[in-house]
């Protein structure tokens, strides 16, 4: 997506945060150099968690660029972490990320780069649409995926086993 985004003259970044075993870090370090973008993709490893919203906040734009049959069900943390943060969401098509992430708060786009490049160009070079949506994604996450609101749901769910 780097490559694409260098393509339509859109300065932007990729950072990867989290542990990366050898191999893939080899494999990172290959893919960089052959699209020539070493410069623009920066990896931070293991970050504590208590820091992590720190790097967040920093960014203009969350990907959760999912692939697979094996990602079709799964619930993506980070996208909620990046919404949280008050920062946009790109996440591909999967059942999850149709059912929550609201068009207000990101784009839910085909697993295609394509697609993926053109979405992330409208929302990095439009800043006030990405403060938008990084604002309703806070909110959202606040008012509706908190532990404190969940907590709510689950107690009644047990009240009705019961």
């Amino acid at each position: 997506l780097t490559a694409e985004l260098r393509e339509k003259d859109v300065d932007a970044g990729l950072w990867l945060i989290g542990r990366i075993t050898e191999a893939t870090g080899k494999r990172i370090e290959n893919i960089t150099a052959n699209e020539g973008i070493e410069d623009r993709v920066k990896t931070f490893g293991y970050v504590e968690p208590d820091k992590i919203f720190q790097y967040l906040r920093a960014a203009d734009l969350g990907l959760c660029l999912l692939h697979g049959e094996r990602a079709e069900y799964i619930i993506p943390t980070k996208m909620f972490e990046y919404m949280l943060s008050g920062i946009p969401v790109l996440a591909t098509e999967t059942t999850a990320t149709r059912k929550y992430l609201p068009d207000d708060c990101g784009r839910v786009v085909a697993n295609e780069i394509d697609d993926q490049a053109n979405v992330a160009e409208k929302l990095l070079t439009n800043p006030e649409l990405r403060k938008e949506m990084g604002n309703a994604g806070k909110q959202k996450v606040k008012n509706e995926y908190s532990w404190e609101v969940e907590a709510e749901r689950l107690l009644a769910l047990y009240e009705d086993i019961i």
